[in-house]
């Protein structure tokens, strides 16, 4: 999760209270609406990450509605958009719902 956090530069979210998937609560009261966003989206794709590189089982679809909630602004949302189209193996599935905008030109 750490990972994620500093390439989303989410700095409000306090790691230290965070010992378990079960924390969730505390990652989306930390920090103000743009950066709990970016943060909760940090908690997702760590659960992911796990799953895909130790799960047994048949790994799902990313499913991302709306990677601008909260109105990001543009560079975070940059940032959001690389981190979705790098991250992952070749073989995962992304599936996102998004209004129009000129970062998302690198998926089609």
């Amino acid at each position: 999760m750490t990972k994620y956090i500093k390439i989303l530069d989410v700095e409000a979210i306090n790691l230290s209270r965070i010992n378990s998937p079960l924390d969730y609560n505390r990652v989306i009261k930390e920090g103000g609406a743009a950066e709990g966003v970016r943060g909760i989206l940090a908690y997702y794709l760590t659960i992911f990450t796990m799953v895909e590189k130790f799960g047994s089982e048949v790994l799902s679809s990313l499913v991302i509605d709306t990677p601008n909630q909260q109105e990001q602004s543009h560079q975070n949302y940059e940032k959001i958009v690389n981190l979705i189209l790098n991250e992952f193996s070749d073989d995962t599935q992304v599936i996102m719902s998004a209004m129009e905008n000129e970062h998302l030109k690198l998926f089609f």
